[in-house]
C-alpha cells in the first residue's frame, strides 16, 4: 500500500527577542498544521527566536532562551502527534548553527545543522553562524539540564543524518534553510 505525508510548510511573523509571541505563533501554526491533516510540520529558520536577531546571536542567553521556548512547545501535548521540524540557533563544539530541530511527541529525534549556504555575498549567516562540514557524520549533542528529564535521555544526535520510520524516511534538504 502506498502511504503519502502531508507536509505543513508554515511562514511565521516572528520577531527578534518576542520569546512568548513567536512560541505562541508557533504553536499556533501546529494546532493549524494538525487540523489540515499535515503529518509534518515545516517552519521557517531561526523561528523560536525571531530571524533579525543580529549581533544577538553572539549572546550566551539566546540560546538558553530558544531552548526554553522549545521546551514549551514540546511540553504542550497540543503539539505532539505531528514530526515537527523547528528553526533555532544551536551551539555545539563552541561553534552557531542555523539549525533545525526535528522533534515527535515531546522528544527531539535529531538536531539538523545547515550545511549549506546559497550566497555569502547577500547573506549575513556568515558573520553570525557556521556551517556544519561533516558530510553524513552526527556527534551526540548535550540537551540543557532542564530538558534532560522531561526528554528521558541527556543527549540527542547532531548533524548530517535522516529521521527513518516504518514507512519511509525524512531527509532535511538544504533549500529548507
Amino acid at each position: 500500500m502506498r502511504r503519502f505525508v502531508s507536509v505543513s510548510a508554515c511562514s511565521l511573523n516572528q520577531w527578534a527577542g518576542d520569546w512568548i509571541g513567536n512560541c505562541d505563533r508557533i504553536k499556533e501554526s501546529i494546532r493549524r498544521s494538525k487540523a489540515a491533516g499535515a503529518s509534518l510540520r515545516v517552519g521557517p529558520e531561526l523561528e523560536i527566536c525571531g530571524s533579525d536577531c543580529l549581533d544577538s546571536f553572539f549572546e550566551d542567553d539566546l540560546y538558553l532562551h530558544s531552548w526554553e521556548m522549545l521546551g514549551c512547545i514540546l511540553a504542550d501535548r497540543e503539539c505532539h502527534d505531528i514530526l515537527l521540524c523547528i528553526g533555532m540557533p544551536v551551539k555545539h563544539g563552541g561553534k552557531r548553527y542555523n539549525s533545525k530541530v526535528f522533534a515527535l511527541d515531546g522528544k527531539i529525534l535529531l538536531i539538523a545543522p545547515q550545511t549549506v549556504r546559497w550566497s555569502d555575498q547577500n547573506s549575513r549567516d556568515s558573520k553570525y553562524f557556521s556551517l556544519w562540514k561533516k558530510r553524513g557524520i552526527t556527534e551526540e549533542y548535550r540537551l540543557p539540564d532542564f530538558l534532560k528529564k522531561a526528554h528521558g535521555t541527556g543527549f540527542v544526535p547532531f548533524g548530517d543524518s535522516s529521521i527513518s520510520f516504518l514507512e519511509g524516511r525524512v531527509t532535511l534538504a538544504p533549500e529548507f534553510y
